[in-house]
């Protein structure tokens, strides 16, 4: 391990001393310092010198450092000042002394309800402040969400001046998943929605005290987070509904931290801001020694000498001395019962054990809640409503552009909504994506044709004047390539699928030659000639070339060259109306192909991202992907 960059009492620019070292991370190295004008407790951050050797990370370093200078929230620690110092490039922020959540919940193991949602609250408060800003905070996790010193306790983020930094940030699959989004775990670039999930999964370890690592590798952990929202559970109660739609696999209809924050305040009993519980304001059945340090979120159940604090059995002294026993005079001894007794108090343990079974299984209780089973296969739903001692009904099946073949798209009851014990959750399954088989005969037909054709079989056709090409096989006007999204001639496509007909625009025009001879003879009586001679070259930029001779005959020749095809810069569709989009990308002779919800129909109404980005100069005729939703 490299020495520390700084020792305690070494003097930073002359004006923050350096207390003790705090720790040392992938990225930093983290320091607790005094402002030496008025001794106000720091926090000083340096980049650990491999990271500072790279001009590109101290760069972003530096900008992050003067982006987050501008961020004032009473749940974000406060960036003060940045520089430089014997070589190294620091940052300044408050001191925040209170320890991280993940301390807190090595002490308490799991909080309740509604000291999570108040936690989950300010947080969610923080991250809708920074979202608005454009900032995503991208490494959301309890050693992240931090406390100030005791007489506030209020929760904080810790600054944003890392994020992206550490390289070393998914070395372990535990590392990768733990609380990335399906759209971190397959690879794409942080955004708001990927902090919201996040946190989600925060709130789900703070009360239940599990994690939701769910799969034994990192695959089945993505397979797993991008079919279904988290898993329900008991403990959680209203929380259930409020994570669910806050951790749902498609980013687009995911909560927003404002959604989420405004949930989270319903659930909260306090409406101010979460204090970090004083030590010891749990105390557990006869003051129970303190649990093991905990290595990550989860725990097992405790042992009984855990639950009861270990006591050792104390010995009963009598008052007062026991007389002996007086023999019975010519009585007859009375038969032991004992056995009998035995009997009777085991059963009495067996019906009571059979009581709570019962009420658990809720054969005692007229109604339970619901099991959350959308999202879910009908297999892995019929299996979770048979342990609440529940039949699930298949009513029917849709077809569902979004979600896969047989997984759950609604029930009834809604999740944690009362049923009766024993009762009937009924579901409706995916049918998957319903497909039409496209026509063999659509190609070399008219535009209209083959549009009125496709209408009838519930698919949109259009032929927009930038899908022009040229083809020496196809005359000019018709059909000569269908194209759907990424797909050229598809066999099949979805039912409300929108394709583009690529129409020809016949064989590609040869070079124009012009070639014009105006002979000129002049003769008179004398027999005088007088010759004359002219010669000129010239190749301007619109590529043409002339060439003229003057004599008694004179010529004139012109050639001229069709320029290439050029480039075009994509037009911003962002916010735009589906027709807005079409009618922007065709002016500009560009192709789209769309993902999201109502991908590849009429049905979606709004572009979200585009890929490439706005302004980029790209070919005519290239593809534009548009992110959209309905």
């Amino acid at each position: 391990m490299s020495e520390p960059i700084y020792a305690p009492g070494d003097l930073v620019v002359g004006r923050y001393r350096i207390v003790a070292l705090i720790g040392t991370g992938p990225t930093l190295e983290v320091y607790r310092a005094e402002e030496i004008t008025h001794s106000d407790p720091v926090a000083l951050h340096v980049l650990r010198p491999y990271l500072a050797h790279t001009e590109e990370v101290r760069r972003q370093f530096r900008n992050q450092i003067v982006a987050s200078a501008r961020l004032r929230h009473p749940h974000l620690v406060s960036v003060i000042d940045g520089g430089q110092s014997r070589g190294a490039i620091f940052q300044i922020t408050e001191y925040v002394g209170g320890g991280p959540l993940e301390d807190l919940l090595r002490e308490r193991r799991s909080l309740g309800v509604a000291e999570s949602a108040a936690l989950g609250r300010d947080v969610a408060d923080a991250l809708a402040y920074l979202h608005r800003g454009g900032f995503v905070h991208g490494e959301i996790s309890p050693t992240k969400i931090l406390f100030r010193e005791a007489g506030s306790g209020q929760v904080v983020l810790s600054d944003l001046a890392t994020r992206g930094l550490n390289r070393e940030r998914f070395a372990t699959p535990f590392a990768a998943v733990r609380y990335a989004s399906p759209q971190l775990l397959y690879g794409a670039p942080p955004e708001p929605s990927d902090d919201v999930y996040a946190l989600t999964v925060v709130i789900y370890e703070m009360v239940t005290g599990t994690s939701p690592i769910d799969g034994q590798s990192v695959e089945e952990v993505r397979a797993f987070r991008g079919l279904r929202p988290l898993p329900s559970r008991p403990e959680l109660g209203p929380l259930n509904e409020v994570l669910q739609r806050a951790s749902t696999p498609d980013a687009l209809t995911r909560s927003s931290a404002e959604e989420l924050r405004d949930a989270l305040s319903e659930l909260a009993q306090d409406v101010q801001p979460f204090r970090r519980p004083e030590p010891g304001a749990a105390p557990t059945l006869l003051s129970s020694p303190p649990p093991p340090a905990r290595s990550s979120i989860g725990f097992h159940a405790p042992r009984p000498d855990e639950v009861v604090g270990g006591v050792a059995p104390t010995r009963l002294t009598p008052t007062r001395p026991l007389e002996p026993p007086v023999p019975p005079v010519n009585q007859p001894v009375a038969r032991r019962r004992r056995p009998l007794r035995l009997i009777v108090a085991a059963l009495l343990v067996v019906l009571a054990l059979g009581g709570v079974a019962a009420w658990k299984l809720g054969w005692l209780s007229s109604t339970i809640p619901t099991p959350q089973v959308v999202g879910l296969t009908l297999s892995e739903a019929t299996q979770l409503a048979k342990s609440d001692n529940l039949t699930l009904a298949v009513t029917r099946e849709e077809a569902s552009s979004s979600v896969a073949k047989g997984v759950i798209l609604s029930q009834s009851p809604s999740a944690q909504s009362s049923i009766p014990a024993g009762g009937t959750v009924s579901v409706v399954l995916s049918a998957g994506r319903s497909l039409v088989t496209l026509p063999t005969t659509l190609l070399s037909k008219p535009c209209a044709t083959d549009t009125a054709t496709l209408h009838g079989l519930g698919v949109v056709a259009t032929c927009p004047p930038s899908a022009l090409v040229h083809s020496s096989s196809v005359a000019k006007g018709l059909v000569v390539q269908i194209r759907y999204q990424s797909q050229i001639n598809p066999l099949a496509v979805p039912t409300g699928a929108s394709v583009i007909l690529v129409v020809s625009s016949g064989p590609v025009a040869p070079p124009t030659t012009t070639s014009t001879v105006a002979p000129t003879s002049t003769s008179t009586s004398t027999s005088t000639v007088a010759p004359t001679s002219t010669s000129t070259s010239t190749v301007p930029p619109s590529s043409t070339s002339t060439s003229t001779s003057t004599s008694t005959s004179t010529t004139t020749s012109t050639t001229t060259t069709v320029p290439a095809s050029g480039t075009v810069a994509v037009p911003n569709v962002v916010g735009d109306t589906r027709s807005q989009a079409l009618a922007a990308m065709g002016s500009a002779g560009l192709y789209v192909y769309t993902s999201g919800p109502g991908a590849g129909t009429t049905l979606w109404k709004k572009v979200v991202s585009e890929i490439p980005a706005a302004g980029t100069t790209v070919k005519v005729g290239s593809y534009v992907s548009l992110n959209v939703t309905e």
